[in-house]
């Protein structure tokens, strides 16, 4: 049964699932979303490549970038969003297939930053998918995921399994961040409080 979000949060919680390519990130996205009744961000790549009429270029990622951005800033007023992407997606993405990273996407990678990723295994079959460069290389890119995520801050934890396994996990992690959000949230209400008596 979907679970509606009732955190009353003064600002927006994002969740985000990141990883190679073909391991169930929009599967895990569009469920979570379901189940908490809440916005979902697509991943913008997909029609951005979809509706350029040439092969793209690394100068595409800015573009493909700022899109995302725009995306999840159209949902700013919501109290939690599940995005299928993220800046790190296109890190990674710029690293394997240019080796290098340009400083504008550094910035916004340490700027853009979630309250939770979830990362999720590459222990599913592989589609065909136009889109998709990788069809052999999902543990080499899983490992790098885990690299870099390990290199952070944000917390993050690996789902793996069936469909509804990953949803469990992910549920379970999503709402430890839901329940600490809402702890934050009263002890800075009692703090605003004790400062209104004290006046």
């Amino acid at each position: 049964m979907a679970q509606v979000y009732d955190v009353q949060a003064k600002y927006m919680i994002k969740v985000v699932i990141t990883g190679a390519e073909c391991s169930g990130k929009t599967s895990l996205a569009e469920s979570l979303s379901h189940h908490y009744q809440v916005p979902l961000i697509s991943e913008y790549a997909r029609v951005y490549l979809n509706n350029i009429d040439r092969p793209y270029v690394q100068s595409d990622l800015r573009h493909i970038a700022i899109g995302q951005l725009e995306l999840e800033k159209k949902q700013a007023a919501e109290d939690l969003i599940i995005c299928d992407t993220s800046m790190l997606v296109i890190k990674v993405w710029s690293q394997i297939k240019y080796k290098s990273e340009h400083p504008w996407l550094t910035m916004l990678y340490a700027e853009a930053t979630p309250d939770l990723y979830l990362l999720p295994h590459w222990d599913i079959p592989y589609q065909e998918d136009p889109l998709r460069e990788h069809p052999k290389d999902r543990k080499m890119l899983y490992d790098t995921y885990v690299n870099e995520l390990s290199k952070q801050e944000v917390p993050w934890i690996p789902v793996s399994g069936s469909a509804n396994e990953r949803l469990e996990k992910a549920v379970e992690r999503v709402d430890e961040v839901i329940k600490l959000n809402n702890q934050n949230l009263n002890e800075n209400q009692n703090l605003n409080d004790q400062r209104d008596d004290e006046q």
